[in-house]
């Protein structure tokens, strides 16, 4: 399969929701050729790549012997796509600035707003951040956040990782590193969610 890693990307979660939205309306997965007509792919070798990264990633079960109609959805599991850290001009959840997805246990996340984020820096170390991390994020507003909760927020069209505090009519977001200024939230800045995991890898 030729093509840049977004177009990858793309072709990656057009497949995926297809995948899932037929399985949810019959009951069973779709066959290959059902993923080529609904996603408009002419090459079933194609298809078949896709489906073979989705299951490395463990977003689907991997398919036996007989591939004709052998996909499944791991159901045990929360799909969590990998965003850019900076908006591209579509809106930072737009399906342009997917990065990656990943498999997430269904028994501590859940909901269809979950997104991650890589740190870019240690400016929240001490809060167990680190430059790396792959942070996840529970879409939500400033009004379901409490002073003290770690955020995401777009700040002059970057996502950045603080604290956030509310001491007057405008939010005020912290980092752990104290030699950074704080930022005050105007205009267009919003927040994107509130941080509720962390994975690291250690090799």
């Amino acid at each position: 399969m030729r093509g840049s890693k977004l177009d990858k990307t793309m072709l990656e979660a057009k497949v995926f929701d297809y995948i899932q939205t037929f399985t949810a309306k019959n009951g069973f997965a779709p066959a290959i050729r059902d993923i080529c007509k609904g996603c408009d792919v002419k090459s079933t070798a194609t298809v078949y790549y896709v489906i073979n990264s989705l299951c490395d990633k463990g977003l689907l079960r991997k398919p036996g012997k007989n591939m004709r109609r052998a996909v499944g959805l791991v159901s045990a599991s929360v799909v969590a796509p990998s965003l850019g850290n900076k908006d591209n001009g579509n809106g930072i959840f737009a399906i342009d600035n997917y990065e990656d997805f990943y498999a997430l246990p269904s028994n501590y996340f859940f909901g269809d707003d979950i997104y991650i984020f890589t740190a870019a820096d240690d400016s929240m170390k001490a809060s167990g951040i680190q430059c790396g991390d792959k942070v996840i994020m529970r879409r939500e507003t400033d009004t379901n956040c409490e002073d003290g909760d770690i955020v995401i927020a777009l700040i002059e069209g970057v996502a950045l990782i603080r604290h956030i505090y509310f001491p007057d009519e405008h939010c005020t977001l912290k980092a752990d590193d104290e030699s950074l200024s704080d930022d005050t939230m105007y205009g267009l800045d919003i927040i994107l969610g509130k941080v509720i995991g962390v994975m690291r890898n250690f090799e």
